[in-house]
């Protein structure tokens, strides 16, 4: 068993989080954990789910070749374009520096991805060394913290632990009331009018 301190946070998925590092006999096996729960997320989640149309381990990947090179999963664009993808299980306390990234992108330099996705548990700012290491990059590298984890629109209530290639469900998209639709109208038509006023 790996020794953890609790998560600060009081959400479901620091719940989640602190159950799956309770599980882990090992840091690969969290990491493992945390790799089923990344690919959930970037298939579901409302903002980075539409990006993609396969989302895969590492070692599940039609196109890899090879044992774990720094890439955890791999992203398929609808176009073909494909997106490296790691994620990290550290402590909420830990700060990514650029030790942490290096073998990410070396790999993700390669040409078969055209961008790259780190996903990350820790709740702190990042290393300046770091922080400087993903700009200007000829690959974009961007980001995922516990944050955007934490609220999703996914309800990781229902993640499976036991059964992680169940999908967990999704929030209900909120609906405006009738009152509301005439609100955000009549905003929308005061907004045409002074356009139409300004010409």
């Amino acid at each position: 068993m790996v020794e953890f301190t609790p998560s600060s946070g009081h959400t479901e998925f620091d719940r989640l989080l602190d159950e799956l590092r309770g599980l882990a006999d090992s840091k690969r096996m969290q990491g493992n954990y945390l790799e089923e729960l990344v690919r959930h997320f970037l298939e579901q989640d409302a903002t980075w789910g539409a990006q993609f149309e396969h989302v895969w381990l590492w070692n599940q990947w039609p196109g890899r070749s090879g044992a774990d090179i720094g890439v955890d999963l791999v992203a398929q664009r609808p176009d073909g374009t494909l997106t490296a993808v790691q994620t990290k299980f550290f402590a909420e306390s830990h700060r990514v520096s650029k030790n942490d990234l290096n073998s990410f992108l070396e790999v993700m330099g390669r040409g078969m991805f055209t961008d790259g996705i780190w996903v990350d548990t820790t709740a702190v700012t990042w290393s300046g060394h770091a922080t400087e290491a993903l700009k200007n990059r000829d690959k974009p590298v961007r980001t995922v913290g516990l944050d955007q984890l934490r609220h999703s629109n996914i309800d990781w209530s229902t993640y499976e632990v036991l059964n992680p290639s169940n999908a967990p469900k999704q929030f209900e998209r909120k609906q405006l009331r009738a009152h509301q639709h005439r609100a955000v109208q009549q905003v929308m038509d005061a907004f045409v009018a002074r356009l139409s006023a300004a010409r």
